[in-house]
């Protein structure tokens, strides 16, 4: 049994590399943001390190937060597409970049921050306060759902266990906008990536790995899905 789980793994990783090869040519094509992205996110990793260093030492460990490639990738989102309305689903790191781009942006961006963790959203919101970040609008998962909140123009899918990511799935991919992105990390777990697949092709979205732009020492990654006549086309 060992054997042939590996062997699947194998398979797994050679057909994620083939993905990304495929992808990355895609994405150069159709979203101008992939045309040059080293150039960008090269430079807000650098913004971004002293942070995240911080973070991985006070809060939570390098392996579970979110990569430092993965944030670099949504800031440099933010600032060439500037989102409005964000949704920030598994918090953590990704709130305080999120957060820092919507102080940037002004009063029109708004984030949401989610979590089916109240210990999480605590450690969250300290960390938030800590770098005098806004901390409107963090709340549970059923709260969020209860609200009935919607027309996200970005969405991070980070939420909770793989079993609690693939089972929202279908409801938040429903929440982006027309035009609008939903990332979702850690599609490099081979338990998780042909559920998420399965999901956003039944949900009508198109899907692109990014595994050749947030791939990590980890070696996890995410992947885009993407409403037809996305803004950021052309």
């Amino acid at each position: 049994m060992k054997f042939f789980r590996r062997m699947y793994r194998k398979g797994c990783a050679c057909y994620y590399f083939y993905e990304m090869l495929r992808d990355t040519r895609s994405l150069k094509t159709e979203i101008s943001l992939f045309r040059d992205p080293g150039r960008h996110a090269q430079a807000k990793q650098q913004e971004l390190l002293p942070y995240y260093e911080r973070y991985i030492s006070e809060v939570s460990r390098d392996y579970m937060a979110i990569s430092l490639e993965l944030s670099s990738l949504l800031a440099v989102f933010c600032d060439v597409n500037r989102p409005v309305t964000i949704a920030d689903l598994g918090t953590g790191f990704s709130s305080f970049v999120l957060r820092r781009y919507a102080r940037e942006a002004g009063p029109n961006a708004c984030v949401w921050s989610v979590d089916d963790s109240t210990e999480w959203l605590g450690k969250t919101l300290e960390f938030l306060n800590r770098h005098g970040l806004d901390h409107e609008n963090v709340l549970t998962w059923d709260d969020f759902v209860a609200q009935g909140h919607g027309g996200f123009d970005l969405i991070l899918h980070d939420l909770g266990s793989m079993e609690t990511r693939a089972k929202t799935l279908p409801y938040v991919l429903s929440l982006a906008n027309p035009g609008g992105w939903v990332i979702l990390d850690d599609v490099h777990i081979t338990e998780y990536a042909p559920i998420a697949k399965k999901t956003v092709r039944e949900s009508g979205l198109d899907l692109y790995s990014l595994r050749g732009f947030t791939r990590d020492k980890f070696g996890r990654f995410a992947s885009l899905a993407v409403r037809q006549d996305n803004a950021t086309s052309g």
